[in-house]
């Protein structure tokens, strides 16, 4: 069932399913329902951007159309588009290879915290171009996030928030909704304004996330205790009760 506003999450685990599905009719030489069943799904995989299943898709559905159907116009239109998707995963790879980079080498070790901001900044000059040029989901968000350890790392709370901010914008602004960027934006932006002491602010994101969380698990008693801690320092007593 198509929802209006999906969770990403929730379709990947569906994509998957729906592409092993049809692979195993392909594989099964029931082809023309599998290929049918392709197409319809790449479109999907397209708007939720799993840059991935939308390039194994397009293989198969080329080696079809080029070696099978022999449909030189069908197969042009998917090279076309398998070169952009192509171009967006080495961008989605950069992202994620630098933020792993940096979280194992500098935020996971007692590295100085000044050189984890400089590192950052290094690797955030490299994919500020890729988030300029791909408005991919990965790339973003790995980018958002190594922006955050610049201001985190030294403890720029007020910086760190518009950050955190114009992370939570643009991805409202896609077609879906991800629980994953939910929980990382509005957990940093608690810890902003626990550190700033702007109980109000955080108040919004706390109901928000509380609602994403299974209740009793390990992310809601760190999410209760993140509460607790920005009501004390707020002087906020009775809320924090």
């Amino acid at each position: 069932r198509e929802e209006n506003y999906p969770d990403r999450q929730v379709a990947f685990v569906e994509c998957v399913k729906k592409w092993s599905a049809a692979m195993i009719l392909i594989t099964r030489n029931i082809r023309s329902i599998g290929i049918k069943q392709l197409e319809n799904l790449l479109r999907h995989t397209l708007e939720f951007e799993f840059t991935e299943i939308s390039m194994n898709i397009i293989r198969t559905l080329e080696l079809y159309y080029g070696t099978i159907e022999g449909n030189q116009r069908k197969f042009s239109e998917l090279e076309e588009t398998l070169l952009e998707l192509e171009e967006a995963w080495l961008a989605e790879r950069k992202a994620e290879r630098l933020y792993c980079n940096l979280v194992m080498h500098y935020v996971s070790t007692r590295a100085d915290k000044y050189a984890a901001s400089e590192k950052a900044k290094e690797y955030f000059a490299q994919v500020q171009p890729l988030m300029q040029r791909h408005q991919a989901f990965k790339v973003h968000f790995f980018g958002y996030l190594i922006n955050t350890v610049i201001y985190d790392s030294l403890h720029e709370y007020d910086r760190m928030e518009l950050v955190c901010l114009d992370a939570v914008a643009f991805f409202e602004g896609k077609k879906y909704h991800s629980g994953m960027v939910q929980q990382t934006f509005y957990y940093n932006l608690l810890t902003c304004y626990l550190n700033t002491r702007q109980f109000e602010k955080g108040l919004p994101y706390f109901h928000q996330l509380e609602s994403l969380v299974e209740e009793n698990s390990f992310n809601w008693f760190k999410l209760q205790e993140l509460y607790l801690m920005t009501a004390m320092h707020s002087e906020k007593y009775r809320e924090g009760l």
